[in-house]
């Protein structure tokens, strides 16, 4: 989940110069536009006078853009510079930083104010890091001069796609807090009903769609809380990164598997068992890939995936269709479970892909009226598992 409220300020970025003289600071502002921009150089505050500058959209990707001479690669390192007009009187703002590509240091008017990982030329002295964060400015007036050094030597995208957004102390403060409590609160949510479901299973021998729906569950809940604002890399602040991506990616690549088991345990007489097969086929060679290639390599395999899974959807709203049409108990919720997390996986895709902005309570929402559905389908289909025994 991405950080993100409707009503920034959209004033004009001009040649790497930010004019908010006149802006009263009442929402946040987003740091986009063209920046200042020096590929293939890390260059600090006092160096950059020194060196040809471009410019370049800021947030986007360096993937095949064409700046000045150069077609930029995934690969490599770079420094943007922007300087933000303030209102002449002395206030205490904020910036929000969220993840890059994969490293990053930060300096505001000359000082190094936040840093990730190890930002270097050579592989050999970098190191990735996602650990996004608030960063207090206290009693700033005139103007802000910042230089954002880049470097990726591991992920199939450089650069950055999230904002950098600065506004004043509390409501930057608030904006962090309130997204941390949403990713939090839905972790929390998915495990409780991964160990309900568990429970339920061991104890009660409800069947193994309580089984699957709770490994679901579990797999899925490391998606809100390894991912986005990245709480867990702030609880566990040793997590190494490369074993951070490949659970990023593993959970999400397993997650269609344990979902499907759990569609066929729940309306045997309405799945396929091949096409069972097919989609714990796939997710095993999208997490055998995850698990055996680099993280140059997997990191490319989200396109694909998505395909894959827009199908997986399309199959199991039909199943769930085919199940009330058959009056089978719980099937309707199903069916509003699937529209609705559908819904709100298309948005994540365009969002991922940039093609519009992200808004948090629709994904929140989303994924609790998801569960909640999911739940009451498997609370119907335990009391059939029960009249059976009995």
């Amino acid at each position: 989940m991405l950080v993100c409220i409707s009503g920034f300020s959209h004033a004009r970025i001009v040649n790497g110069v930010y004019d908010l003289r006149m802006n009263n600071f009442e929402t946040p502002v987003e740091l986009n536009g063209k920046w200042e921009f020096y590929w293939g150089q890390l260059l600090a505050p006092d160096e950059i006078m020194l060196s040809r500058k471009e410019y370049c959209e800021f947030p986007s990707l360096w993937n095949d853009q064409v700046i000045g001479n150069d077609t930029l690669s995934n690969i490599g390192f770079a420094t943007y510079r922007l300087k933000v007009v303030l209102p002449a009187d002395a206030r205490s703002y904020a910036l929000l930083m969220q993840d890059t590509y994969c490293a990053y240091r930060l300096y505001v008017n000359g000082k190094i104010v936040a840093e990730n990982g190890g930002v270097a030329e050579k592989r050999e002295d970098y190191s990735p890091q996602w650990l996004p964060g608030t960063f207090l400015l206290d009693d700033i007036s005139g103007s802000l001069d910042l230089v954002l050094q880049i470097a990726n030597f591991d992920h199939s995208k450089g650069g950055a796609m999230e904002p950098i957004l600065l506004g004043e102390k509390q409501q930057i403060l608030e904006i962090y807090n309130l997204q941390r409590f949403y990713d939090i609160s839905l972790t929390l949510f998915f495990l409780f009903l991964a160990l309900f479901f568990l429970f339920r299973y061991v104890y009660f021998s409800l069947g193994a769609a309580s089984l699957y729906f709770s490994l679901f569950c579990f797999a899925y809940s490391y998606r809100i809380i390894g991912t986005g604002l990245y709480v867990l890399h702030a609880f566990i602040p040793g997590i190494p990164w490369k074993l951070a991506v490949h659970l990023e990616y593993l959970t999400l690549f397993v997650s269609p598997y344990f979902f499907a088991k759990y569609l066929f345990s729940l309306y045997p007489e309405e799945t396929k068992k091949w096409a069972v097969n097919v989609i714990g086929l796939a997710a095993l060679v999208f997490s055998l890939l995850t698990i055996l290639t680099p993280i140059l390599f997997f990191t490319q395999l989200i396109l694909p995936f998505f395909i894959f899974l827009v199908i997986a959807f399309f199959y199991a709203f039909m199943i769930f269709t085919q199940a009330a049409f058959n009056r089978r108990k719980g099937s309707v919720f199903g069916i509003v479970s699937v529209a609705v997390v559908f819904t709100v996986f298309t948005y994540m895709m365009f969002v991922y892909f940039g093609w519009l902005d992200p808004e948090n309570t629709v994904i929140y929402y989303g994924y609790v009226l998801f569960l909640v559905f999911q739940s009451l389908q498997l609370f119907h289909h335990s009391k059939k598992d029960k009249k059976v025994t009995q």
